[in-house]
């Protein structure tokens, strides 16, 4: 029914960023999934893969899919409610969760980075390895709230 209503010219916004969402959503599980592995790995090898895998994955898709996402959801809000006073709660609650889980992406591949680095020498600190498995998670369940903020619409 919102389709119905919503003017056609922003339909391409409304695709790029739902498809900017999925591609979130999708790279953020193969960075938990193979972070979590990589932890559990007990064979250095493995580990150093596991744990490259979630380096590229987090910088070639998870935030330039969040940096699309929050653009083009900006941009999307920006033409739904012109005026920022008309912005909803949920909308507030949504960019913020994003642009912190947002943050912590970049902060997470930076730590990525570390690991990868000091992954073939063995330098690899277990409480970094840890580190980087628990974060994954934490900022997939906000994306889970974001969207269930996004398709609920609370009032």
């Amino acid at each position: 029914m919102v389709a119905a209503i919503r003017p056609s010219d922003w339909n391409w916004l409304l695709f790029g960023h739902l498809l900017a969402a999925f591609a979130l959503v999708a790279g953020l599980t193969v960075v938990t999934l193979t972070s979590l592995a990589a932890a559990r790995s007990r064979s250095g090898a493995h580990g150093a893969l596991l744990q490259t895998i979630a380096f590229r994955t987090n910088l070639v898709v998870v935030i330039p899919a969040f940096v699309a996402v929050h653009v083009l959801g900006g941009i999307l809000a920006g033409r739904e409610f012109p005026g920022a006073s008309e912005e909803p709660g949920w909308l507030d609650t949504s960019f913020v969760i994003t642009t912190v889980a947002t943050v912590v992406a970049v902060a997470l591949a930076l730590l990525q980075y570390v690991l990868v680095r000091r992954a073939p020498a063995g330098r690899a600190g277990d409480l970094q390895v840890r580190a980087a498995a628990c974060v994954p998670p934490l900022v997939l369940a906000a994306l889970l709230v974001v969207v269930v903020l996004m398709a609920g619409k609370p009032a």
